[in-house]
């Protein structure tokens, strides 16, 4: 709607009217992030729409997921030729993931960030594609520009500054999946909780842990956990 009155053109020259009308057959759709930061609609407009929540991620099997997006591109079409190639994309996409992928199946490994995954799904912590393309851009380029970096170390890396911040709760919450976690740094399926000695040695980084960093995290979180009934990744 605009107040311009009669004659208002575009710039191809179609006439545009002051006001629209809808249809009754046209809908609107919109999408919002919800999280503990923000604040629920109020009842009034939720009576006047349908929610419905998306909150499923495909992984494993993210690989074999058909992408959505096609092929458009906020880059300029006079710089387009810079970015041309899986090493020269500027915005962190699923390409990132096909290459972590590619590295996983030249070392031979399992995937631990699939994992984590799993282990952090069944509780409803689980990440989403955001994460899982970051996290992969990053095991990447460090295995290429870091000497002698294992890739379980980059992982380590990883895990410790984008899976663990999102952590945050009460010991009903969270003391199962921090036990899980826990064990899974040192390659074990075990959801009981550690003994204090054993936290002792992982807060004072423990190196036979199969992701020390995160281990010694987890740790100090745990032992919040018992001391506070609340913990954080901020402490």
């Amino acid at each position: 709607m605009h107040d311009q009155g009669t004659g208002v053109k575009t710039e191809n020259d179609v006439e545009m009217p002051a006001r629209l009308k809808i249809p009754s057959n046209v809908f609107f759709t919109g999408t919002v992030n919800i999280d503990e930061t923000t604040y629920m609609f109020s009842p009034k407009v939720l009576d006047r729409a349908n929610v419905i929540e998306f909150n499923e991620v495909v992984y494993p099997g993210y690989d074999n997921a058909r992408s959505a997006g096609g092929g458009f591109s906020f880059i300029k079409p006079e710089v387009q030729d810079l970015f041309q190639g899986e090493k020269h994309q500027p915005f962190c996409t699923k390409i990132n993931f096909g290459r972590y992928s590619r590295l996983l199946k030249q070392s031979e490994k399992d995937d631990p960030l699939a994992e984590l995954f799993q282990i952090l799904e069944s509780y409803h912590l689980h990440f989403g594609y955001r994460v899982i393309n970051e996290v992969s851009r990053f095991v990447v380029l460090s295995k290429e520009h870091v000497k002698d970096l294992e890739l379980e170390d980059a992982l380590d890396i990883q895990f410790l500054q984008k899976i663990l911040p999102k952590l945050h709760g009460t010991k009903g919450k969270l003391q199962k999946p921090l036990n899980q976690v826990f064990a899974f740094c040192y390659n074990e399926k075990d959801d009981t909780e550690p003994e204090q000695q054993r936290l002792d040695e992982a807060m004072n980084f423990d190196s036979n842990a199969r992701f020390p960093r995160t281990a010694q995290k987890v740790a100090r979180m745990l032992n919040d956990l018992e001391q506070q009934g609340y913990t954080s990744f901020i402490q």
